[in-house]
């Protein structure tokens, strides 16, 4: 039992350290884990520095961008202050125009100075005009321009505002361009001496009105070849109108304006460009009418090409008539309608009148055509004057050919359209 209780303290010590011993081995390892945490403190430290030179350097770049920007501002206010005392003009100098504002010349003042500076060359009431998107058509009733008055008028237009260019392409026509944009045309025609209203030659007599004159100039030279004073019926917006009347007018041939109207079962058929329509307003039929007669020049009177239904509308055959009363102008009707109101519109207004007799070419036959060319001679030997309607077909030019000579063979007279018109009675 004694030696028993002595081995057990013995075991006690054995199994458990000593407090020495463990005071002992704790600063050895504290000692061990501190160096550790000391290189961890100093590398953070060195992150941290490498970390706020990095954000200094940046900044520092930003900054000498920015003041070089306000360098190069301050150096270019400078520049420009110093060019514009340099450039200043002096206030005995006058300043120039600059081409921007040349540009700025709109139609509407080019238009102006451009009247302006040919009404102290033309006569204002002489004038009528026809205005588009661009461009400015005057019909001038006038002979021509002198070289003197042109010189003038060019010298005129150099001194206006903007630039300007004046040519002639030819007698009684000219062209003034402004800003090579804006066109103002002029076309000089002689006034048409009134029709006479009473015969000027003794016995029967006939018209022979040519329709649709004007789509090529090859026709016109045909007709003129043959020995028959037959009357040009030139339409217009075509494409040798203007030179087809010129033509006619040089070998002494009667010209007359072949005016579109609306036929019945418009658009089909179609008159063509530009025709004069039941829908349009006065201003417009006197604008279309305007622009017909430059294009026509040395009409003196008018005739309908087809208009079954316009020469059935009132308002607007008044207003075609006035037109032609102001230009002292007659109008044949062609009867394409028996509801024609001409007739008795014409009177109204004092229009000098005439009216188809016979239609020669219905059927594009020579033989047809011969047969009414001697029934247009047979009523007027029996009424004293008859009128016929044809068209440039290659049939019709060979029928009247071959009947040339039948008129003179019968004692009939071929004379110009006005002499068969006449101013009617008012209804």
């Amino acid at each position: 039992m004694a030696s028993g209780k002595k081995k057990a303290p013995g075991k006690a010590s054995s199994g458990k350290t000593s407090p020495k011993k463990t005071a002992k081995k704790a600063p050895q390892k504290a000692a061990k884990k501190a160096p550790p945490k000391k290189a961890s403190n100093a590398s953070a430290g060195k992150s941290s520095q490498s970390r706020k030179s990095k954000v200094t350097a940046g900044e520092l770049k930003i900054w000498v961008a920015l003041l070089c920007v306000v360098i190069f501002l301050v150096v270019g206010v400078a520049l420009l202050q110093k060019a514009r005392t340099v450039f200043a003009p002096s206030d005995a100098d006058p300043v120039p125009t600059a081409p921007a504002e040349v540009e700025k010349l709109g139609f509407e003042q080019a238009r102006t100075i451009f009247e302006q500076a040919m009404d102290e060359i033309v006569d204002g009431p002489s004038v009528e005009r026809t205005r588009n998107m661009d461009s400015v058509a005057y019909r001038i009733l006038n002979e021509d321009l002198s070289q003197q008055e042109f010189i003038h008028l060019d010298a005129v237009l150099a001194a206006s505002p903007g630039q300007w260019r004046l040519s002639r392409p030819q007698t009684r026509h000219l062209v003034a361009r402004a800003e090579d944009r804006w066109q103002f045309e002029l076309l000089f025609v002689p006034s048409p001496s009134p029709p006479p209203l009473e015969p000027v030659e003794p016995g029967p007599r006939v018209s022979i009105i040519m329709d649709d004159m004007g789509n090529d100039i090859f026709s016109a030279r045909d007709l003129l070849a043959i020995d028959l004073d037959v009357t040009f019926a030139v339409l217009p917006e075509t494409e040798s109108s203007t030179e087809t009347a010129r033509l006619a007018h040089a070998q002494g041939r009667e010209v007359m304006l072949h005016l579109p109207m609306e036929p019945i079962g418009y658009p089909h058929p179609n008159p063509g460009r530009n025709a004069l329509l039941t829908s349009l307003s006065a201003e417009q039929i006197r604008a279309r009418m305007a622009s017909y007669l430059q294009q026509v020049p040395y009409a003196v009177g008018g005739n309908n090409h087809m208009g079954s239904r316009f020469t059935q509308h009132e308002e607007g055959m008044r207003v075609v008539l006035d037109e032609l009363a102001r230009h002292q102008l007659f109008f044949v009707d062609s009867l394409t309608t028996n509801g024609s109101v001409t007739r008795r519109l014409a009177a109204e207004r004092g229009v000098p009148f005439g009216r188809r007799s016979v239609f020669l070419d219905n059927d594009a036959d020579v033989e047809k055509i011969r047969l009414q060319i001697r029934r247009l001679i047979s009523l007027a030997l029996r009424e004293g004057e008859a009128v016929g309607i044809c068209h440039p077909h290659p049939e019709t030019m060979e029928a009247l050919r071959r009947e040339q000579e039948s008129f003179a063979a019968a004692g009939v007279k071929v004379v110009p359209m006005s002499h068969l018109v006449r101013s009617l009675p008012r209804s």
